[in-house]
């Protein structure tokens, strides 16, 4: 990609790192901390030197919006997810809604926004367990946070591999920059599909 864009850019999933891939020391970190962490999501190519300018006045408003709450690291998101529909069959490459219910039955509070929220998100795994696709996109929670002992009942978004075959579906939650729940003791709805 630096081939074809003069000014290439990562952006760290808080929206205010933002790193010059052209510059080969930095591109090997974000190589790894993306490979490593799940960090920069996104990247951000173009032909016109503004677009750094742009890309920083991004990275201010999100550190102004984000100072107003400092999200906790959650230690052990205990609860569960359950997809509340029998999903067995999907079409490669389509992008679906599947209503699900999430538990909190940590100790913890789990805000859906700050520095570090908390989004629903998933895997695909193949037959043999490896991960097919890891990093799923991420859908916002319906409500602002989610208390110990509480549920909520949402939708959320999920888009098919664009290989056909059969895949386990892993529907689970991720706090941004700081876990994935299933790593922690949460237990992920998986689902069994056959990507038509």
């Amino acid at each position: 990609m630096c081939s074809a864009f003069p000014y290439l850019y990562a952006v760290d999933t808080d929206n205010a790192t933002i790193v010059d891939l052209h510059m080969p020391d930095q591109a090997y970190m974000v190589m790894h901390e993306h490979v490593v962490k799940q960090r920069f999501p996104n990247l951000v190519g173009g032909f016109d030197a503004t677009i750094k300018a742009k890309l920083d006045a991004l990275a201010g408003a999100t550190s102004r919006a984000d100072n107003a709450f400092k999200t906790p690291a959650l230690s052990k998101p205990n609860g569960t997810l359950s997809a509340l529909v029998e999903l067995s069959q999907i079409r490669a490459k389509d992008t679906i809604e599947i209503p699900v219910r999430v538990t909190n039955q940590s100790q913890e509070v789990w805000y859906g926004y700050g520095d570090h929220p908390v989004l629903l998100s998933y895997h695909w795994k193949n037959r043999d367990g490896s991960h097919h696709i890891y990093d799923g996109i991420r859908t916002v929670l319906d409500g602002p946070e989610i208390a110990p002992g509480k549920a909520l009942d949402q939708n959320m978004t999920i888009t098919a591999p664009s290989e056909k075959g059969r895949f386990q579906l892993i529907l689970t939650l991720v706090q941004e920059g700081v876990c994935w729940f299933e790593d922690r003791g949460f237990e992920s709805a998986v689902l069994d599909i056959e990507v038509s």
